[in-house]
């Protein structure tokens, strides 16, 4: 496989990884919304808002690390693109664990699907 494959491959997980992020930032209103009518001033109650914040942080992270990964076409991409790719399908199977299924965990998958895919057609590392 050219260099060329896992690079599209990669940005094409990013892409939907970063989608999934902006969606589930989309969220965020709503929870804080959501927190501020419990009338709750726990420390959990006002953490809630923060916390739905670092999913979305973590896939843009993955994205674009990955992507620069690909990019720069570094000697572990397939490890990292495995790693991320495994990552990936525990958080959709936790969100479906939780939720049942929803379309959050159907991109989490895709982005997960094009990330192995990129990675069988990455070089190993030596």
């Amino acid at each position: 496989m050219s260099r060329a494959k896992p690079v599209i491959l990669t940005a094409l997980g990013s892409l939907v990884l970063a989608a999934t992020a902006a969606l589930h930032f989309l969220g965020h209103a709503e929870i804080t919304a959501w927190a501020d009518a419990l009338g709750d001033q726990s420390f959990f109650a006002r953490a809630i808002p923060t916390i739905w914040l670092f999913p979305s942080v973590h896939w843009i992270a993955i994205a674009v690390a990955l992507l620069a990964a690909a990019w720069a076409g570094i000697a572990s991409l397939r490890l990292l693109l495995f790693g991320c790719a495994l990552l990936l399908i525990v958080d959709a199977a936790l969100i479906y664990a939780a939720v049942g299924p929803f379309i959050g965990s159907a991109m989490l998958i895709g982005a997960a699907v094009f990330y192995i895919l990129a990675g069988f057609g990455a070089r190993s590392a030596q």
